[in-house]
């Protein structure tokens, strides 16, 4: 089918139709808690609520970025690209899947930290730093990416300082917090702004001169997807910090419409290359 003059598949408007629909009903969901339920058992039902909600964007963006690997002949760079995101995205639904497991056990009050839910969170980081490494690479073979790269460089440089003096330091200075939670402290936001922020900036500078709409379009997905990722994981640790995160907080719908945009970015990869194939063919005939 197409939308406006720029093909989209039917999956693919399924996917952001269906995505946009789940956002929504989490959303009023959660509206509805607060009106019928006490406040404690709202608590509770919030937080539930959003963590099964998390775990289906996590498992459902996982799945699409693995099979949109598939659309891609073995050999093919984008093959691994999109392999490997899926899977650091895979990894990640499976932090949350054990995060809602030690939030359900600890009923519903001070999860461990550290746990196993952080050792597959950074897990993420390694699978998206060869995936998206290997990107700058592709894209570098393509077209010229050094003002992109030392553009996305310096910003991101600048970005790790303004993080790192309201974020990370008062969190390593806390009295309060062990030594475990000080590196966990410090390594999360700048993880995020290394593995996840600096890509997106990067992406963002250098798709453009890809080519047109069609061909950069799963690129800017991806670019903003991660970016909202990080900022959504740096604006959570602040909020952890200062005491007022909670189970359902509205930072948490970030996540999720983070996962969802990357999971579009895939499926508009699998549209072009599909795209390209039936070009090839019809140039055969």
């Amino acid at each position: 089918m197409h939308i406006g003059e720029d093909y989209i598949s039917r999956k693919t408007f399924v996917l952001i139709v269906g995505g946009l629909i789940l956002l929504l009903v989490v959303l009023l969901a959660g509206l509805t808690i607060t009106q019928y339920m006490s406040p404690e058992n709202a608590r509770v039902a919030h937080a539930l609520k959003t963590d099964i909600a998390s775990i289906i964007f996590g498992l459902g963006s996982a799945a699409v970025l693995l099979s949109v690997a598939r659309h891609f002949a073995p050999g093919n760079p984008l093959r691994r690209i999109w392999l490997l995101l899926g899977i650091g995205v895979g990894v990640y639904a499976l932090g949350d899947v054990v995060w809602t497991v030690l939030e359900v056990g600890s009923g519903f009050g001070e999860v461990p930290y550290p746990s196993l839910a952080d050792v597959l969170y950074l897990s993420m980081y390694v699978f998206f730093a060869i995936g998206l490494f290997r990107t700058a690479a592709a894209f570098g073979r393509v077209v010229s990416v050094r003002m992109p790269l030392v553009v996305a460089v310096l910003l991101s440089a600048l970005a790790i300082i303004i993080v790192w003096a309201f974020v990370v330091a008062p969190t390593i200075a806390d009295p309060a917090t062990s030594l475990p939670q000080k590196v966990l402290g410090g390594a999360y936001p700048i993880g995020d702004i290394v593995f996840l922020l600096f890509p997106a900036v990067f992406i963002l500078l250098a798709a453009p001169a890809v080519g047109g709409f069609q061909a950069a379009r799963q690129w800017w997905v991806l670019a903003f997807g991660l970016a909202l990722m990080s900022v959504t994981d740096i604006t959570f640790a602040w909020l952890d910090w200062t005491g007022r995160y909670f189970s359902g907080h509205v930072v948490d719908f970030g996540w999720m419409l983070s996962l969802l945009l990357i999971a579009i970015a895939g499926s508009l990869a699998a549209d072009t290359a599909d795209i390209q194939q039936k070009r090839v063919g019809g140039e055969r005939l």
